[in-house]
């Protein structure tokens, strides 16, 4: 199998992996809007609240967050400064973009490194107050996003290197 037919593999994976995700958020988005509404309904007609009502709605927002920040990245919908890139010549755009992504992944690995040490010392000691829950389940997002965000970005940095070989 050639390379450019591994990475095109690699590709397909990432886009169902992708859809996966997608679904996950839009039914992490569901169950807050629920949960943010019962609280609301509890509070303000039956004027009893809902303890956990804010809670779940904030470990929503942080899975989310962080899953979404993984699909992003495959689509390359983050923040970038191009104007003075685009400026030189393709081959030192494409190096440009690779010493990119080389510095985020270096960024990945200390975040998934981080990541995995407070969820598995912080997290198994801290328990949230209103639904009893270790703050394990919470923090476990940050290495697990983070290896999916290292899994796009690697596609990307080989399409990268396939770009400066001269592979289109």
């Amino acid at each position: 199998m050639k390379f450019e037919q591994i990475v095109s593999v690699l590709d397909q994976i990432t886009g169902k992996l992708d859809k996966v995700l997608g679904f996950f958020t839009i039914l992490l988005l569901g169950v807050m809007a629920i949960v943010v509404n019962l609280g609301v309904f509890y509070r303000y007609v039956l004027m009893a609240g809902i303890p956990w009502s804010e809670e779940i709605p904030k470990f929503g927002m942080v899975w989310m967050g962080f899953i979404g920040t993984s699909m992003a990245l495959r689509k390359d919908m983050h923040i970038g400064f191009y104007a003075l890139v685009e400026r030189l010549p393709d081959k030192t755009q494409l190096l440009f973009k690779l010493l990119g992504n080389l510095l985020i992944l270096f960024f990945l690995v200390t975040l998934i490194k981080w990541g995995c040490f407070l969820a598995f010392t912080v997290g198994f000691h801290s328990v949230s107050p209103q639904i009893n829950i270790a703050y394990f389940w919470l923090l476990l997002v940050v290495p697990i996003a983070g290896i999916f965000m290292i899994f796009q970005l690697l596609i990307k940095i080989l399409r990268i290197i396939l770009s400066l070989v001269g592979t289109p």
